[in-house]
């Protein structure tokens, strides 16, 4: 056999070894794309159980169907809700913010315009008489105010905060874009509890 023929029959044997290893890597990937959407229903995990970390109001809405209804808490701790910062003296409220007005505070008069912060959390509507879900969500919405204020590792901004308030108020409000909206009362305030754990 010349060189030549033995070159060629080499570049043949060396080329259909790659194409066997091409084709085996065809394989291989053709096998695990197929497997991937079936092992991803398969792991499954609760957005809201033993999670040491709270999730902002996206998280929180994409819950399992299973667990709607359900009371989740957050790990942030307990105790951050309205009744906890009935006992604080408006003195010691984070940034001085006791006698902020909620027109201030959260940019939006609709709703409690001259109501301050301290005035919410003490359950002090005066005669402004509203009905009880904008008295509780007000009250919701003013302690996580000050726990986003005070509190290290609240999941919540002051930011996030007022926007929830202000989509409370013009019942538009879709956390993080989802495309979902939040209309009901008790929809944020579910949410309020759970980064509350009230």
């Amino acid at each position: 056999m010349s060189t030549q023929e033995n070159s060629q029959t080499g570049l043949s044997a060396a080329s259909s070894a790659e194409q066997g290893r091409q084709a085996a890597r065809r394989r291989l990937l053709k096998g695990g794309l197929s497997v991937a959407p079936v092992a991803m229903t398969v792991v499954s995990r609760p957005v809201l159980a033993g999670s040491d970390t709270c999730h902002g109001p996206t998280g929180f809405q994409s819950a399992p169907p299973s667990r709607v209804g359900q009371t989740a808490s957050c790990t942030f701790g307990k105790g951050g809700g309205p009744d906890a910062w009935k006992s604080t003296k408006k003195k010691d409220y984070p940034e001085d913010c006791g006698d902020r007005k909620f027109r201030i505070a959260f940019s939006d008069n609709r709703l409690f315009g001259d109501l301050t912060i301290f005035q919410a959390i003490q359950n002090d509507f005066g005669q402004l008489n509203p009905n009880s879900a904008d008295r509780d969500v007000a009250r919701k919405v003013a302690a996580a105010y000050l726990n986003s204020l005070k509190r290290n590792g609240f999941p919540m901004s002051t930011l996030q905060v007022v926007q929830l308030w202000q989509g409370y108020n013009s019942k538009s409000y879709q956390p993080g874009g989802s495309g979902v909206t939040w209309t009901a009362a008790d929809q944020f305030q579910r949410y309020l509890n759970y980064v509350m754990s009230a």
